[in-house]
């Protein structure tokens, strides 16, 4: 059996999870997105005084270059892999199966998952394998 692999994500961490003939690996990847609620800027103590704006556009930008980032080291996982499976409960796994596209150097099939809840680490490992096993 080549080398699969199995991904579980969100915004939060990602799960993953090689499976080899005689050698599984885990990996938990941290995504160090922040995530942002943004609320009004300040007013001034007179009436229509000046008033300062959150900016929106800094924090969408700030957000868009560490999901950018949290999906390279997820693809650097990824190396060496024949099959991949992901999955997970937002739209992360959306925004890393389109990460993955637009890469030039991909070496393995993509297979996509429809939604999975949060899950433990046994139950997640648990779901690769069964898709895996029911593949071969």
């Amino acid at each position: 059996m080549e080398r699969v692999t199995g991904i579980w994500l969100d915004f939060d961490q990602a799960f993953i999870y090689h499976l080899q003939k005689g050698k599984n690996d885990f990996v938990i990847v941290d995504s160090e997105v922040e995530h942002f609620h943004l609320v009004g800027g300040s007013g001034s103590s007179t009436p229509y005084g000046p008033q300062e704006a959150v900016s929106e556009k800094k924090h969408l930008e700030r957000r868009k270059h560490q999901t950018k980032n949290y999906y390279d080291r997820i693809q650097a996982h990824l190396k060496g892999s024949l099959e991949v499976m992901i999955t997970g409960p937002a739209e992360a796994k959306v925004g890393l199966l389109n990460h993955l596209d637009k890469a030039n150097d991909r070496t393995f099939n993509i297979h996509p998952i429809g939604r999975a809840d949060k899950m433990t680490t046994n139950q997640i490992k648990a779901a690769i394998r069964d898709f895996y096993k029911q593949r071969s």
